[in-house]
């Protein structure tokens, strides 16, 4: 039976792991790996319980909430391209970061965008709460 030699470069690889075992570097690591990832307030900001959101197709329910926030329909600039209707719906609510890249536009022209592209608007009910999207609609 031969004699089983292991190089100084293997040695030393498996030193330096029992040392790291050892330490309990490596156990950390697992733990770390095992513990379910928790989100931390940023910069010591409040965190916000989330709210489940709710989403609707009915034109009246989206207007009802858009403008009891004060937003109005909107297209973003670069994207409307002349008579071919309007380009990314969004909902501005001014005095915030749309100024400068949204375009208003009617409700009707919103909404015409809005069905073609069968879109659903999500958004949160709470009276504070300005959160909205547009997401694909369920297959009806």
């Amino acid at each position: 039976m031969k004699a089983r030699t292991t190089s100084p470069r293997t040695r030393s690889r498996s030193s330096a792991s029992s040392r790291r075992t050892r330490r309990g570097t490596t156990s950390r690591r697992r733990a770390r790996a095992s513990t379910p990832h928790r989100r931390t307030p940023a910069r010591g900001r409040p965190t916000r319980t989330t709210s489940s959101a709710r989403t609707t197709t009915d034109h009246d329910e989206i207007r009802n909430w858009v403008e009891a926030r004060g937003g109005q329909p909107a297209t973003v600039k670069p994207t409307r391209k002349g008579s071919q209707g309007a380009g990314v719906l969004r909902i501005d609510f001014p005095g915030y970061s749309g100024e400068q890249t949204l375009t208003p536009i009617s409700w009707e022209e919103w909404f015409e965008t809005f069905e073609a592209r069968r879109l659903a608007f999500r958004y949160q009910e709470e009276s504070d709460s300005r959160f909205n999207k547009l997401v694909a609609r369920n297959n009806d």
